[in-house]
């Protein structure tokens, strides 16, 4: 199982240059195939190895996406799952998901077969389903998974299994988030009835006012609980200026969020996902002579807090005056 990380490294980067060089001479197809199907053998046998093989996904992916076969794009997602299952730091960036989302549209689609290593290599997992519940472990996926569905049916399945996803766990919530999920789901509703590209992704099924009203406005609702950002606020703003046909629903759930918020307390760290505290200056030495409380709500997300290794800081003292 031993290996010198080196010498992988560069046998890697070399096969991944023949296949660049198959994916501009059509004469050598089934040797790209051959090469890849040789990485993933080797994975197989040596998992170790997963560290040292992101260099192979650029052209891999390119050469599926320019020539397109049903063979090659499973030997592909193969290569994909072994990486996600392997390496705990691999994660596709834009491009790549945009350049995978191609591909699978050009062959499968949305086939069930599909969709399941989809799952398995967002979760990290090889027993991830769509009836499951588990860690969204690489965000980047979410956008690539949903451009691939073809139809409304697929639509809600999936629709559905994000929001038990996201209802699971706060970590998916904020998994979501960082995959950009809630500015698709803005979109979505503002585009319910037509296509429309979003980060480079083309989305092709119609959503039902069901769905909308039942699903996406409250599940877009439910991960703002717990993290946002200054672009959603805008954009947001700019679905409701649009007047659009749930531009009403929109506000009213996120008026009904805003005044529970008000008797929420006004600082919200998310302990344990970032590193993040808060800070008060200033306290005399006569405060904590005389006695003093201090008053908290910790909200625990119960399935990540079983297995992330984080060990939070609640409080603390500091004497700045003596160190």
């Amino acid at each position: 199982s031993n290996f010198e990380a080196n010498q992988v490294s560069q046998t890697v980067q070399f096969i991944g240059g023949l296949i660049d060089v198959c994916r501009r001479n059509k004469k050598h197809e089934n040797l790209a195939l051959e090469l890849v199907s040789c990485v993933n053998d080797s994975i197989g046998h040596n998992p170790k190895i997963a560290v040292v093989c992101d260099s192979i996904i650029e052209p891999t992916t390119l050469y599926v996406t320019e020539r397109p076969s049903s063979n090659f794009l499973s030997q592909t997602l193969q290569l994909y799952s072994q990486l996600s299952l392997n390496n705990d730091h691999f994660q596709l960036n834009l491009s790549q998901a945009q350049l995978l989302s191609r591909a699978i549209k050009q062959q499968s689609t949305d086939d069930e077969n599909t969709m399941l290593r989809l799952i398995g290599i967002m979760a990290r997992s090889r027993s991830a389903n769509e009836k499951s519940m588990f860690f969204i472990r690489m965000p980047m996926l979410v956008l690539l998974f949903f451009s691939i569905i073809e139809n409304g049916e697929k639509c809600h399945k999936y629709l559905k299994m994000f929001n038990d996803l996201c209802h699971h766990t706060i970590y998916n919530c904020i998994q979501c988030h960082e995959g950009e999920f809630d500015l698709f789901l803005l979109q979505l509703i503002k585009n319910y009835d037509k296509k429309f590209v979003f980060r480079g992704f083309e989305f092709n099924f119609i959503v039902n006012e069901t769905d909308i009203k039942e699903i996406v406005i409250p599940l877009l609702n439910y991960i703002e609980c717990y993290i946002s950002s200054p672009q959603f606020l805008h954009k947001l703003i700019e679905t409701l200026i649009d007047f659009s046909k749930y531009s009403f629903d929109l506000m009213n759930s996120f008026s009904q969020t805003s005044s529970v918020f008000t008797n929420q307390p006004r600082i919200a760290l998310m302990s344990g996902f970032y590193d993040d505290f808060a800070s008060i200056n200033e306290v005399r030495s006569e405060d904590i002579s005389n006695g003093f409380t201090i008053q908290m709500t910790v909200q625990i997300d119960t399935f990540y807090s079983q297995t992330s290794s984080s060990l939070p800081l609640l409080f603390s003292i500091t004497d700045a005056t003596h160190g």
